[in-house]
């Protein structure tokens, strides 16, 4: 995998594009072919009477990878639950993270004193040794899935406390994986 940078000025705005076919590049234009991985082989074809000359940025551009920043090293445990209408748990805290996707209800969940309402198709993921409570208010039932894993992440702020609303990819990838490995197979 590879990207181009180019620009119509060597002191211009630069501007990075993935390199995925064959591509023609005006002439008079500056460009690099960045590997984006470990190694990249590419063909350059230019006119024989075309005069190609090198010149270096200053400063030099540096593409940085886009790298993991969550790593989840192992699921502990996970489930597929029923419960009744008026369903409420007191709480708990425990020493993982916790995701709770709705399947089909809807939820009202505290997490450090924080009110949150998921419908179906949402998920929330609880901080490690935060309180969190959960209470079905209505006259439904609720179904959810839940996962409790280990996770290393440089900030689960950004993932922790907050209610997703899953798209169809995302909502399809968690019924897969509760299809996959949760007996209640004919609930799901």
């Amino acid at each position: 995998m590879a990207a181009i940078l180019i620009s119509d000025s060597s002191s211009g705005n630069f501007k990075l594009f993935a390199v995925h076919k064959k591509l023609e590049i005006k002439p008079n234009m500056y460009f690099n072919i960045i590997s984006m991985t470990d190694q990249v082989t590419f063909n350059l074809i230019i006119p024989s009477i075309y005069n190609l000359k090198v010149e270096f940025l200053n400063p030099p551009y540096v593409y940085n990878r886009i790298l993991p920043t969550i790593r989840i090293p192992e699921i502990v445990a996970y489930y597929y639950t029923i419960k009744s209408p008026k369903y409420k748990f007191k709480g708990e805290r425990h020493n993982l993270y916790e995701l709770t996707f709705v399947d089909s209800g809807t939820l009202d969940t505290t997490v450090d004193g924080v009110n949150y309402t998921l419908n179906s198709s949402d998920l929330i993921i609880y901080g490690k040794n935060q309180f969190h409570t959960q209470a079905v208010n209505s006259d439904s039932s609720w179904s959810y899935l839940t996962i409790m894993f280990d996770m290393k992440c440089d900030d689960d702020s950004l993932i922790c406390n907050r209610v997703f609303h899953c798209r169809k990819e995302l909502y399809n990838a968690v019924r897969a994986f509760a299809k996959k490995y949760i007996t209640y197979n004919s609930l799901f």
